[in-house]
């Protein structure tokens, strides 16, 4: 197994990006909607994404290809039908 080196570019937590202001919200390991508010949150209004240490937003396929991966994401290999989707 290669070990992949961290940096400060590297994207680090889930996050989501507000389409309309842009805000950034942080959920940490993984994409936690409850950290968007309440019940009534509109999803349709967020991009979801991942952070760097630095706070830059990735989006999915620009966090695969910082880290190196490329290719399809994984609900896009899922809905294709692969045995085993990737990234």
């Amino acid at each position: 197994m290669v070990a992949q080196e961290q940096t400060k570019r590297t994207p680090r937590q889930a996050a989501f990006r507000h389409l309309a202001s842009g805000a950034i919200v942080n959920t940490g390991c993984f994409h936690n909607i409850t950290c968007l508010g309440g019940d009534d949150v509109d999803l349709d209004a967020w991009e979801a994404g991942f952070t760097d240490c630095a706070g830059r937003f990735y989006i999915r396929e620009e966090a695969a290809r910082a880290i190196g991966l490329c290719g399809q994401l994984e609900s896009e290999s899922y809905f294709a039908g692969e045995v085993t989707p990737t990234l």
